[in-house]
């Protein structure tokens, strides 16, 4: 429901920012701010990629596909789960500590001087990429015998091309010098050794990893759910309590996300690690796998949680250790507001369409309105003409008061009654009146239902008295005061080109 959506804005935050500040914390205590901090780094490295491997494989056997693990009376087991995930981890875990370090090691002495430094720094990396793209772009020559057409298509082409990639291209550390208030953000953070955060570069490569794989697990499967739903009341016919999503459902959630990111990812990148809080390796590896365990533990459970909040939590955690104005609060009051806004607007939106969907006439549905209306009107039109018309064949009788159930006054009265219900059922249907409303039609219905249930008798089981039976009064007067019996009509409910489908 809703009020669960509504709780874990606060504690999904609250608890990713604890996980992730304690973290960082940890990590600066024991790494960070010790003199040998570039070694020790080297040593943080194996066991945190264990860690994280461990999380991610343990939650897959346990959660995804423990399903298809499970044959028969061999039950796949928490316990078996555990084990593979960690024999793989550690697995793993050597090979970083055995293969990766020097290689890693290598490349951060060949990247730094002595000192720490870096010999090229990003900076300059991005000046030197931003002129090649605007040389290449003055470099580019119209050859003046190519047709015009060919001239216009490639333009075309080519800004295409740019606008697609765009999203790639965008330097998101620009806003450091553009907003004031971020540069200051930026500028009072604690830095640390250039060498270490390098080093942790690679380890956030598995945390981001952990956050993608906990970001499928929640975020697609809000869109797979409702999809897949949708698709097996088309394919099925009917909705049953549990739906697996196919694969290719999941598979177009999963591309949404990759087209998302590509496009305009680096609008919500440079707002969460430049404008909310100074991130680094270090601390974007704290706020990253905090954030992967707070999501994939809510999904084990059947939570719901949202990886926008709760990656928003970790930065704040680990801004937080920086103190108070390590957080752009203005910014996240903003971000906090966005959050309800969706609710109500997403909520309104879907509503608005649904409506729209459900209420808007159609061809196809006004045609089979007017097929059910017509239907029902001359089905009770038949049956209070038929009555009537009966009635009338013994108004001779009823005058010579020879019937003691239909008087004259009776048969007058009803008389009139039947035509005017006639002539209103008769109006309610074809396409005189845009709508009706079902209450009325079914009113007629079941006015004329009484009709016949007050003046029939059912036959079904009986001897003497059926349909054609010698057991009824014939309309004549003398032959009733005479006792003469004739054969009992059957009444016709049912008016001229309506089938009935019943066995009988």
């Amino acid at each position: 429901g809703v009020i669960p959506i509504i709780v874990s804005w606060f504690f999904s935050p609250v608890f990713t920012g604890l996980a992730a500040g304690l973290l960082f914390l940890i990590i600066r205590t024991l790494v960070l701010r010790r003199p040998n901090a570039y070694n020790l780094s080297f040593w943080v490295l194996p066991p945190s990629v264990t860690f994280t491997v461990f999380i991610c494989i343990y939650f897959v056997f346990t959660k995804g596909a423990k399903k298809s693990l499970t044959t028969g009376a061999d039950d796949w087991t928490d316990a078996k789960a555990a084990w593979i995930a960690a024999v793989v981890s550690a697995g793993l875990g050597v090979v970083v500590a055995v293969v990766l370090l020097p290689i890693l090691r290598h490349r951060a002495n060949s990247k730094f001087n002595e000192d720490g430094s870096e010999k090229v720094t990003d900076a300059e990396k991005g000046a030197a990429k931003k002129a090649e793209q605007e040389a290449e772009v003055a470099m580019e020559v119209v050859d003046p015998n190519e047709p015009k057409w060919k001239t216009s298509l490639k333009q075309g082409l080519r800004s295409t091309w740019k606008a697609i990639n765009h999203g790639t291209s965008v330097d998101i550390h620009e806003l450091v010098e553009e907003d004031e208030l971020v540069a200051a953000l930026h500028r009072n953070a604690e830095v640390f050794d250039p060498k270490v955060e390098y080093a942790f570069q690679y380890l956030q490569v598995f945390s981001a990893i952990c956050v993608v794989f906990s970001h499928g697990a929640g975020e697609v499967g809000y869109m797979a759910g409702p999809h897949a739903t949708v698709w097996a009341a088309y394919t099925e016919g009917k909705l049953t309590k549990s739906v697996t999503a196919p694969v290719w459902i999941v598979f177009i959630g999963a591309f949404g996300l990759v087209v998302g990111l590509a496009t305009y990812g680096y609008k919500v990148t440079r707002a969460m690690g430049v404008r909310l809080a100074k991130l680094s390796p270090t601390r974007g590896f704290c706020a990253e796998l905090a954030t992967a365990l707070v999501i994939m533990i809510a999904s084990q459970y059947g939570l719901p949680t949202s990886s926008s909040q709760c990656i928003t939590g970790g930065i704040i955690g680990v801004g937080l250790m920086e103190g108070k104005m390590g957080v752009n609060w203005t910014f996240f009051a903003r971000q906090f507001a966005s959050w309800v806004a969706t609710l109500f607007a997403v909520g309104l939106g879907t509503a608005g369409l649904f409506a729209a969907g459900i209420f808007t006439p159609s061809r196809i549905s006004g045609w089979n309105q007017i097929y059910y209306e017509d239907q029902v009107a001359a089905t009770a039109q038949n049956i209070f003409d038929t009555y009537r018309t009966s009635m009338l064949t013994y108004a001779r009788a009823a005058n010579a008061s020879v019937l003691p159930s239909l008087t004259t006054s009776q048969l007058t009265r009803w008389n009139a009654t039947l035509a005017k219900l006639s002539a209103d059922t008769r109006a309610a249907g074809g396409t005189s009146r845009q709508s009706v409303e079902p209450s009325e039609l079914f009113g007629y219905l079941n006015t004329a239902l009484s009709l016949v249930q007050s003046n029939s008798i059912l036959t079904v089981g009986q001897v003497s008295v059926t349909p054609g039976a010698v057991q009824c009064n014939n309309n004549v007067t003398a032959d009733i005061q005479a006792g003469v019996k004739v054969r009992c009509p059957a009444p016709r409910l049912l008016a001229r080109g309506l089938n009935s489908t019943a066995p009988f």
